[in-house]
């Protein structure tokens, strides 16, 4: 994108730093995050996001959306949470992984939905506990008139109080975000509550525990079925792993289909990373102070140039997601 701006984005995480690193060094490998999963770089673009909190693509309900579009929704969620979990990033020089959605996106797109996705979780309803504890009905509405999505309507038909929201959502075979988002706007809505009773005593977070019950502890197994030679795929609903590759989503040089060699999904006449609404928060904007920037010292540690996110993508992607809510 010309003139694209030079300042980072405020937020990061450990991960997303990692893997910033990662795309400048134009690295190949598996950025392994404990037991939440793995993501897979070829010569620093992210091919490969792989989470069990998850549904893989098989497990989405199509309705209208295609195989290509379930793929991509599948790859963002898992990026959600690989990006929001808390464990040390592990990186594994040369390995490959042999299941997930496949697909070829730039960091800088990945992360900017995980910003956007954060944000509209909190200004929904930011309560911590909806994301990890089972999720029951209220017994009285205090309403008099109540209107619901599609989903909404599922997740309210299906709390029992034993499945939290990212359960549900393999339940249903919704996106696991989509469900989560759902769960807030109902809470918001004082149709429904957290279970707390069913979690365990509250406790301080530790190394344990990255606040939304998911194990951050380091040099944990990888998932099983998931790195290459690792003996044979594990699928079913409880890890949303395991699926092939989606025709015309592998990434390469010489591949084909809407993600080969773009770094994402290309739309006729569309510029990558162009503006226009997306959905999510505006781009910074560019400094307005003249002349050369003052030269670094030497030794300092150099921060690399902000890349924007492709906002075309994510706008295509936003659409697919309220055709399935």
């Amino acid at each position: 994108m010309a003139g694209a701006a030079a300042t980072a984005p405020a937020t990061d995480t450990t991960t997303a730093a990692r893997l910033r690193t990662l795309a400048r060094e134009r690295s190949t490998g598996v950025l392994q995050i404990g037991t939440d999963g793995a993501f897979e770089l070829v010569n620093g673009i992210v091919t490969v996001a792989a989470s069990p909190h998850a549904p893989g693509p098989e497990r989405l309900v199509a309705g209208p959306t295609g195989l290509e579009t379930l793929a991509l929704i599948s790859v963002f969620d898992a990026a959600y949470f690989l990006l929001d979990a808390a464990a040390e990033p592990e990186f594994i020089d040369g390995l490959r992984l042999h299941s997930g959605p496949h697909c070829n996106l730039a960091v800088a797109t990945l992360v900017h939905e995980y910003e956007r996705r954060r944000a509209l979780l909190e200004a929904r309803w930011p309560h911590p506990q909806l994301c990890r504890a089972p999720v029951v009905p209220v017994r009285r509405v205090r309403r008099q008139r109540v209107i619901l999505t599609g989903l909404e309507a599922e997740i309210l038909i299906n709390a029992d109080g034993r499945r939290t929201p990212v359960e549900l959502a393999h339940h249903l075979g919704r996106s696991a975000f989509a469900c989560l988002l759902a769960v807030h706007e109902l809470a918001a809505a004082s149709l429904v509550e957290a279970d707390a009773g069913a979690l365990d005593p509250p406790a301080a977070p530790g190394p344990s525990d990255d606040g939304h019950g998911r194990s951050a502890e380091p040099g944990r197994p990888a998932l099983p079925g998931m790195l290459a030679g690792g003996g044979a795929t594990e699928t079913g609903p409880a890890t949303g792993l395991g699926t092939a590759a989606v025709p015309g989503l592998v990434a390469g040089a010489g591949g084909s289909g809407p993600f080969a060699g773009t770094g994402a999904i290309a739309t006729p006449g569309a510029n990558a990373g162009t503006g226009g609404a997306g959905g999510g928060p505006a781009l910074p904007r560019r400094s307005s102070a003249r002349g050369a920037a003052a030269e670094p010292a030497a030794g300092a540690a150099t921060v690399p140039a902000w890349e924007p996110p492709d906002l075309d993508l994510l706008k295509r992607l936003h659409a697919a997601l309220e055709e399935m809510s």
